[in-house]
């Protein structure tokens, strides 16, 4: 079997020496790794499974197929496995800088065709600024570890004059409330034409604090 110096290894010697119980779900795949090559080891020295088994607190079964794998596939079959589709993290330097992107730029600065941080979008500015591929849940993950929610814009007309709209509020709706309450009316808004025409823009990604605002014309 190849040779092999692991801190993982020490630490799990130590424990073993001081008859700590063994759980074996809690060690990294480096010292699983570890664990394998070493019961291999003790069985070819004469030691029986069942025995090096209850040294390691592990069950019958599993040391078997320790012994098993290592017959079919030799020291490869004992070796640790990268977990297949974890995604890369991000470092400390690229959340930050992806932090200041986000923060002070919109995604049109960036050759995007929508205007409002998405997941969709960050997830694909995450592949082109540091080649790393998340999905759109993880994402959403890191951007909530990074301070940002979820916020629906709000919306305004471009021409919209407030000193009006306030009038309007304050004192002309309250009057035709009044009168659709006496006469058993509705009130009904609708547009021009009943329709809009704007892009049905959900959500935007943004530090906590006042809603984005959205002209619209």
């Amino acid at each position: 079997l190849k040779d092999f110096i692991s801190k993982d290894l020490i630490k799990y010697n130590e424990g073993m020496k001081c008859k700590k119980t063994v759980d074996a779900r809690s060690y990294s795949h480096e010292m699983l790794e570890c664990m394998r090559i070493d019961a291999v080891k003790r069985v070819q020295a004469g030691e029986s499974p069942e025995d090096v088994a209850v040294g390691l607190g592990i069950n019958r079964r599993t040391i078997y197929r320790w012994l098993s794998a290592f017959h079919y596939g030799g020291d490869e079959a004992l070796a640790a496995k990268p977990i297949p589709g974890a995604p890369p993290k991000l470092d400390a330097k690229q959340m930050q800088k992806l932090a200041r992107i986000v923060r002070t730029k919109n995604p049109l600065q960036l050759n995007f065709d929508f205007a409002l941080w998405t997941l969709a979008i960050i997830r694909e500015l995450i592949r082109r600024e540091f080649d790393v591929s998340l999905s759109e849940v993880s994402v959403g993950r890191l951007m909530k570890r990074l301070g940002f929610t979820a916020q629906r814009p709000l919306y305004r007309a471009w021409q919209q004059d407030v000193t009006l709209v306030e009038h309007w509020r304050e004192q002309e709706f309250p009057a035709l409330a009044a009168r659709a309450k006496r006469e058993g009316a509705m009130i009904f808004f609708a547009d021009e034409s009943g329709t809009s025409f704007r892009l049905p823009l959900g959500h935007d990604l943004g530090a906590p604090g006042p809603d984005a605002e959205l002209s619209n014309r």
